[in-house]
């Protein structure tokens, strides 16, 4: 697949000003600036602004002070940065992979250029499936509405939970699996088995094992996780991640018809 479609938390065509006042009951200072206008921004430096963008977009965004240098930072949609991110270390994966093999399938010893690649490739590679799988995870708490509860029926009792004790206190299976369908009319993306699930769950214990990574002193486990790596669907499971995300809002991870490969 093609790079994604860069998207913000806020952006519209026209400032609707009591949509942006009753979003998630937060009153926002509706402040619009010219970003260029520095003596302006340093004023307005505690306020919530909105600034144009070549497209005709309205982004909101917050001021911030660069080294003396107040400038408008858009704040952007983080669950399409994580994805993004994970879209680029596994383009950089790809070339590593490549220049790694080639340097052992010589007949050389192991050079420190060898050495290079490896330590690179491993560290992309792991970027990558980390990556991806915050964007699941930052995708699911922004999917949970803010002024409703979850209600859990347990045998002797019901448990009621808020969206911040959702997100703080619910496992993955059980958010995606209970929580989502229940906000969701019972829609549920997980509810047969199927290969593009199945990606999604390998995406989950694989970034697991990384980041809690255990040692043996005969290095199985170190060895075990390393083939993981390189053996793990990294296409398919961008394509899984984003079949998933857009099951629930429609066209959210689409592809970018700029014709340009970054």
């Amino acid at each position: 697949m093609k790079h994604i479609e860069k998207k913000y938390l806020f952006q519209e065509k026209v400032l609707r000003l009591k949509k942006i006042s009753n979003s998630n009951s937060t009153e926002f200072p509706l402040k619009q600036v010219d970003r260029r206008d520095k003596k302006t921004l340093k004023i307005n430096k505690n306020e919530r602004v909105f600034v144009k963008t070549t497209e005709g977009f309205f982004l909101s965004g917050f001021i911030y002070n660069y080294h003396g240098n107040y400038t408008v930072v858009p704040i952007p949609d983080l669950t399409l940065v994580y994805y993004d991110h994970s879209y680029q270390m596994n383009r950089m994966r790809k070339k590593k992979e490549n220049e790694l093999f080639e340097k052992l399938n010589s007949e050389d010893d192991i050079s420190e250029d060898a050495s290079n690649e490896l330590y690179h490739y491993y560290g992309f590679a792991s970027n990558c499936i980390i990556s991806l799988f915050t964007s699941i995870e930052s995708f699911i708490n922004h999917l949970i509405p803010d002024e409703k509860t979850f209600q859990k029926v347990l045998k002797n009792k019901t448990e009621i939970y808020t969206k911040s004790q959702i997100q703080e206190s619910l496992n993955f299976n059980e958010k995606v699996k209970i929580v989502i369908p229940y906000f969701f009319d019972g829609k549920n993306f997980f509810k047969k088995a199927n290969p593009t699930n199945e990606l999604i769950n390998n995406l989950k214990q694989l970034r697991d094992d990384i980041i809690h990574t255990k040692s043996e002193s005969n290095f199985e486990l170190q060895e075990l996780l390393l083939r993981r790596v390189l053996n793990f669907k990294y296409d398919k499971t961008l394509e899984a991640v984003a079949k998933f995300m857009n099951f629930y809002k429609n066209d959210y991870v689409q592809e970018c018809n700029c014709g340009n490969d970054y």
